[in-house]
């Protein structure tokens, strides 16, 4: 178990003698094996089933459930980026485009080639 792991489900962690939750690790809160009194097997599988992560628990409003607001927030990335790329190619015809993307595509290629060409050559060093 390495780094730091977040509750991304409540975790009812004592009980008094009539079964209240006098004790809960909430959303967000980070969490340990420990604290739970788990074994391994039991917390892998909390970290497998997504309960338990080490990513930290988005700033959520608490009306929203985290599934809504992760779609919500794919829906803005992608609305974003498609108003980035009707910005970039506003007022241009198919061909300039195609063109631009032709001129581009040359350039990145030799990019990569010459990234690759040169770690090969230090690790045959």
């Amino acid at each position: 178990m390495a780094g730091k792991y977040y509750a991304w489900s409540n975790f009812d962690i004592e009980r008094n003698e009539w079964g209240q939750t006098v004790n809960v690790i909430h959303v967000g809160d980070e969490i340990s094996q420990s604290q739970l009194n788990i074994s391994t097997e039991e917390w892998d599988e909390l970290v497998a089933s997504g309960a338990v992560r080490e990513e930290e628990y988005p700033d959520v409003p608490s009306d929203v459930s985290p599934a809504e607001y992760e779609r919500n927030q794919a829906a803005v990335q992608s609305a974003v980026e498609e108003l980035e790329l009707s910005a970039a190619t506003a007022g241009k015809t198919m061909e300039e485009i195609a063109a631009a993307d032709a001129e581009a595509a040359p350039a990145e290629a030799a990019s990569t080639t010459s990234t690759k060409s040169s770690s090969s050559s230090k690790s045959s060093g």
